[in-house]
């Protein structure tokens, strides 16, 4: 009975519909605009999702495009675990140079120089020594006005490689900066790349700046 009924209703409503529909004046008019404003909601909505879709596809793209470009310049930026290095730090009036960096299985060797002193060194196991004939000699002060983690070049990658990048500039050579935040202190750090390899690194803070060339 209750499905009757149902059917009843329905075909009492159709009926009801068409009588208005060709009988009643206007009412045609008015069904039209009821179903054009139903549509162009439909294709307003319809456009919306499409232009949603579109969006994130894009952003999902540039993101990926921005995470592949920096991987490839930390790739580059890497290398300069295997070059030559030279660093001169300003500190107010302290000076330091410490030249000839080069880093091998894990053991790196130079020579720090500063207005008193001029030593060949070498850090290993995270020891300094200074070295004197045949000697090693441990001096855990060799390095005290200069922070390790931009001498020790696998180290500096480790410190760009965590630091959060911000800008790029394109001329004759590629250069790239980052912002580097530790212990509170926030270093700005440029590098510099050419041919594919790393030319100079500056490193600066409030009151100290680092240069560091490659050859």
């Amino acid at each position: 009975m209750k499905k009757n009924n149902d059917n009843n209703n329905n075909n009492d409503f159709w009926s009801s519909f068409k009588y208005s529909y060709d009988h009643i004046e206007g009412f045609d008019s008015f069904v039209k605009i009821i179903l054009f404003i139903v549509l162009t909601i439909v294709f307003i909505l319809v456009a919306k999702i499409s232009l949603n879709n579109q969006s994130n596809t894009s952003s999902t793209t540039t993101t990926t495009s921005i995470i592949q470009k920096q991987n490839k310049i930390l790739n580059i930026i890497e290398g300069i675990i295997k070059q030559e290095a030279t660093l001169k730090m300003t500190s107010g009036d302290t000076k330091v140079q410490i030249s000839s960096i080069k880093e091998e299985n894990g053991e790196i060797t130079g020579f720090y120089q500063d207005i008193n002193t001029s030593k060949k060194f070498k850090i290993n196991d995270g020891k300094v020594y200074e070295l004197v004939l045949d000697e090693e000699i441990e001096n855990e002060e060799l390095f005290s006005s200069v922070n390790l983690d931009f001498i020790i070049p696998s180290m500096l990658y480790g410190v760009i490689e965590e630091s959060t990048y911000k800008d790029e500039t394109t001329g004759m050579n590629l250069t790239y900066t980052y912002e580097y935040i530790k212990d509170e202190i926030k270093y700005d750090i440029t590098v510099t790349i050419a041919s594919k390899k790393v030319q100079s690194i500056n490193i600066k803070n409030d009151t100290t700046s680092y240069e560091i060339t490659y050859k």
